[in-house]
């Protein structure tokens, strides 16, 4: 897929057309309170009710347009699949001083490199901040997110030993809200199933019904679908699967995967 200009570039412009959004709402409000000024200068009824309506509405729309930044900003990553301008925002993040910014910087700085196939850096960056800052002082679903990120590492690492550390960490995670449990489960046979796939090298049918909430977890459902169908000896759902797989960014380590085996099954 062709991009116009830098990551950078790309995040700034995204970063402006929020920012002229907020101006717009402003300039808006501005004309609002000239018409209070109005009914002010002309002696109506009710000018503190309509004060305050214009005040709470313009308070609304700043929230609104700060809630859209950030979707617009992690749907770089989730929907768009543009690394890079993803990148650059993570870089010029400040972590803050708070575990759970910390976390949250750490998740976001790992998500790229899980991405992109850079398990070391990914399991450095993690291990790091982990000795560092305790991983007791976050919300539980940071928890389950970190640890996510760890078994992941170890798996790709084929690391069995960190494997199972993490895998029984994540089991540890402690929590009464029925989203969180939820959650931790569909973490836990995600991740058994990537561990069959990838290290037992055994089929594992979850990603055929695992439903996909953003283009991100549905490009690693496709791969892991073709991963499934391979050691099912399904040919054709395999490069079904592949074939789709390798139009994608290159950036992704799932799509070099995808072109490797599409390379093997041409020499076959």
């Amino acid at each position: 897929m062709q991009r116009q200009g830098t990551g950078e570039q790309r995040y700034k412009a995204l970063k402006k057309k929020s920012i002229y959004q907020m101006i717009y709402g402003i300039i808006f409000w501005i004309f609002l309170f000239y018409i209070w000024l109005g009914y002010i200068w002309l002696g109506l009824p009710h000018i503190n009710v309509l004060f305050w309506i214009i005040y709470l509405s313009l308070l609304a729309y700043l929230i609104f347009c700060g809630i859209q930044l950030s979707i617009r900003i992690n749907n770089l990553f989730l929907e768009d699949i543009d690394l890079d301008a993803y990148r650059y925002f993570v870089g010029i993040c400040k972590p803050g001083k708070k575990a759970e910014t910390i976390y949250f910087t750490t998740f976001r700085k790992c998500r790229i490199e899980l991405a992109e196939g850079r398990f070391k850096d990914a399991l450095s960056i993690l291990e790091t901040t982990i000795s560092n800052h305790s991983l007791e002082k976050v919300t539980t679903f940071r928890q389950l997110t970190i640890f996510r990120q760890l078994i992941l590492c170890s798996i790709y690492l084929a690391d069995e030993e960190k494997y199972q550390y993490w895998l029984s960490s994540l089991q540890g995670v402690a929590t009464n809200r029925k989203s969180l449990l939820k959650l931790k489960d569909s973490l836990l046979e995600e991740m058994q199933a990537i561990h069959d796939l990838v290290i037992n090298k055994q089929p594992n049918p979850f990603f055929e019904t695992h439903t996909a909430k953003n283009r991100f977890s549905y490009l690693f459902n496709l791969y892991y679908k073709g991963i499934n169908a391979k050691l099912n000896r399904d040919e054709e759902k395999v490069l079904t699967c592949f074939e789709e797989l390798a139009k994608e960014n290159e950036q992704l380590f799932i799509v070099q995967q995808a072109k490797e085996e599409l390379r093997k099954a041409m020499m076959a």
